[in-house]
């Protein structure tokens, strides 16, 4: 997504799309969950991220940008994300790319 909107740096803001392109993935469940507007909200990231400075061709080193490593360094802390990927994994360890789905499934119908 960076490449292709020739930004230079990857931003918070490129994280919050990527976490809603993921189909499957858990950000957007919990925003339906909530009966949230999905659509809405990606097409409000969209519109922010191409309001962004750009160049063409794109740079061809991109790197995060201090927003970014400032949240990934300062509010994160390793043991409590490890603890969390434990909890969603039910302790299990993570056996492909497809593994949170398989324990969506195994949690609707009890496994």
């Amino acid at each position: 997504m960076v490449e292709e909107l020739g930004h230079s740096q990857l931003t918070p803001l490129h994280m919050v799309h990527a976490l809603f392109e993921d189909r499957n993935g858990t950000t957007k469940r919990v925003v339906d969950l909530v009966h949230g507007n999905v659509a809405g909200f990606q097409q409000d990231v969209m519109q922010q991220l191409k309001k962004m400075a750009s160049q063409t061709p794109a740079p061809d080193s991109i790197g995060a940008d201090s927003a970014l490593v400032k949240i990934l360094n300062n509010q994160m802390d390793e043991k409590l994300v490890k603890d969390a990927v434990s909890n969603v994994c039910g302790g299990r360890p993570v056996p492909s790319a497809s593994a949170e789905e398989n324990y969506d499934a195994l949690n609707k119908y009890g496994g």
